[in-house]
């Protein structure tokens, strides 16, 4: 897709290439025939004067002396062909100077084309990546190999394993980060951060009893009478929910499949906690109904560039709606979020170089666009955001598996414009497009592994 200052900068090349294109044609009276018309007027005033001298100081006496009886012709005519030598001057003098300044302006104008030249080769130069990059890039490679293939070929990998090799993989990822940005491992004051959300489609999360549960929790005490019941017939689905802990919900969780101990995640309590980025939640089916699914934040698949405990990385635990843009209607779904949800929504990596200008320029066109559109919503999107202080700029790219969307990566840095610009985070998004694919994997893996 060509943009407006691409056109621009084309047009402004073919102009350099060809300027006979762009140049325009001279006025009749800056050419060599109205030089030479002008010199003829004034040829011919000069000698009807010189020869008719004599005759026009004869006819100007008479005029000294009031006397208007007699012809002037001579007069007359001298002064005719002055004035048509005079018109003639004034009008070479303007196509001159219509001249100059097309010149000056053609100068101009071929000044903004070699500066935008300029630019345009300046930013192909920016586009290589930093030194150093492509072997650590390479190194990097091989050890999320390594990584994979140690999850994939250990027949008693557990869950937190698994979720300990993905975090090295995001430490990976910072560390290409930061070495894109050209910063400093030594710069506490610049923090960057990745996590992973995963995809749950609507009909996934509906299926499953567990997920967002109608129902709300009953006693402690009966949870654990009947996890331990039902853990005692086998039962591959458990009917318990928020309200669970200690020992009963350790037992439900062991007994049940790896993808019941998952969907525990989504309890009333998360729910409850989240409703507030569904526009439509005036109870969890609804909301449910106007989306393609949930994207579910990964607590134990967060990094961060400063080395601390994952627990304390800043960010808390988050569930968004997101709806495949081939469905999306505004009036019905709700809206696709910057970020995270809108690379679920289309699959396609978004890069945002300054958060808070992003978001509210999408709240001021959600306004326009949702007519359900309110201050509630608004103001807590506005909060969520505005407490995100590790991200200031982010790119968020697809997680694919199989060819499915299973998840988005998301990496943040605490300043704006991460990776420098559009083009470049465009750039280095290519560059993680296999190491997003080892991490579908991953991802695949880890949901289908069981805790130890």
């Amino acid at each position: 897709m060509c943009s407006d200052a691409n056109k621009a900068s084309s047009q402004a090349k073919a102009e350099i290439q060809n300027p006979a294109s762009s140049k325009k044609e001279p006025s009749f009276f800056a050419s060599e025939w109205g030089s030479f018309l002008l010199a003829l007027a004034s040829v011919s005033s000069a000698a009807f004067i010189s020869v008719c001298s004599g005759p026009i100081l004869t006819e100007l006496g008479r005029v000294t002396d009031l006397n208007f009886q007699e012809s002037f012709k001579h007069t007359i005519s001298a002064l005719v062909l002055s004035t048509i030598a005079l018109w003639l001057v004034y009008r070479r003098e303007r196509a001159l100077s219509a001249v100059t300044d097309e010149k000056e302006r053609q100068n101009e104008v071929m000044q903004v084309s070699l500066r935008k030249q300029n630019e345009e080769m300046e930013s192909r130069l920016t586009y290589l990546p930093p030194r150093q990059f492509i072997q650590e890039y390479v190194d990097t490679q091989a050890t999320i190999g390594l990584l994979r293939r140690a999850s994939k070929t250990d027949p008693t990998i557990t869950r937190e394993k698994v979720a300990e090799h993905m975090r090295s993989m995001l430490d990976s990822i910072l560390a290409l980060t930061r070495l894109w940005d050209g910063v400093s491992g030594t710069n506490k004051h610049v923090a960057y951060q990745a996590n992973i959300m995963s995809v749950f489609p609507k009909d996934e999360v509906e299926l499953d009893s567990l997920v967002l549960p109608q129902q709300m929790p009953e006693p402690e005490e009966a949870y654990h009478e009947e996890a331990d019941i039902q853990a005692s017939e086998g039962a591959a689905q458990l009917a318990g929910t928020a309200g669970e802990s200690g020992a009963g919900a350790q037992a439900q969780i062991n007994s049940a499949s790896p993808e019941t101990a998952r969907a525990r995640r989504f309890t009333r309590e998360v729910w409850v906690m989240h409703d507030h980025f569904f526009l439509h939640n005036q109870n969890y089916e609804v909301a449910l109904q106007r989306c393609s699914g949930i994207l579910f934040l990964e607590d134990e698949l967060t990094t961060t560039s400063s080395g601390g405990d994952r627990a304390d990385t800043g960010l808390d635990q988050v569930c968004l709606p997101y709806t495949l843009d081939m469905d999306f209607d505004a009036e019905f779904h709700h809206p696709n979020l910057p970020g995270a949800p809108r690379v679920a929504s289309s699959g396609q990596p978004e890069y945002i170089s300054n958060t808070s200008s992003v978001v509210s320029s999408w709240v001021t066109a959600q306004r326009e666009e949702v007519s359900e559109m309110n201050g509630r919503y608004e103001q807590k999107i506005g909060k969520y955001y505005r407490d995100l202080k590790h991200a200031k700029s982010i790119l968020s790219l697809p997680v694919f598996h199989d060819d499915e969307l299973i998840g988005v990566l998301n990496v943040s840095r605490n300043a704006e414009n991460m990776l420098l610009n559009a083009d470049r985070a465009d750039q280095f998004a290519q560059f993680m497009v296999p190491v997003c694919y080892h991490l579908g994997k991953m991802l695949a893996l880890l949901k289908t592994t069981r805790d130890s």
